[in-house]
């Protein structure tokens, strides 16, 4: 289990975050957030942390665009005086990475959140 919990089980948006302060867990409603934000880019996520915004969701999905190609290692027989194999690289593609997406909210002035059950 992750430490967040979203509270909405519709397909819609959650209307609520559980998020671990500290050693502690504390929900927060939608409203007591002044912006919430959605990024694929580490670096950005990174930076908004830095700047006190808190790390409410990760979801980890597909990535678009092309796939890539990768080396993988095959063993070839290599004859029977030695009896032995040698590796060598061998193509293969490969779907595009998955992606993920963090959601991030920054706090109104003033919100405190409660305990969750």
């Amino acid at each position: 289990m992750g430490i967040f919990r979203r509270h909405d089980k519709s397909a819609g948006e959650p209307t609520e975050f559980t998020v671990l302060r500290g050693d502690a867990f504390v929900t927060y409603k939608r409203e007591d957030f002044a912006e919430l934000e959605r990024t694929t880019d580490k670096l950005e996520m990174e930076r908004l942390v830095g700047l006190g915004w808190l790390v409410l969701d990760e979801a980890l999905g597909p990535g678009s665009g092309p796939g890539h190609e990768e080396f993988h290692m095959s063993g070839v027989m290599t004859g029977h005086v030695f009896g032995g194999q040698a590796a060598r690289a061998v193509p293969m593609e490969m779907p595009p990475d998955d992606v993920t997406t963090y959601t991030l909210g920054y706090l109104k002035d003033g919100a405190v959140g409660t305990s969750p059950p």
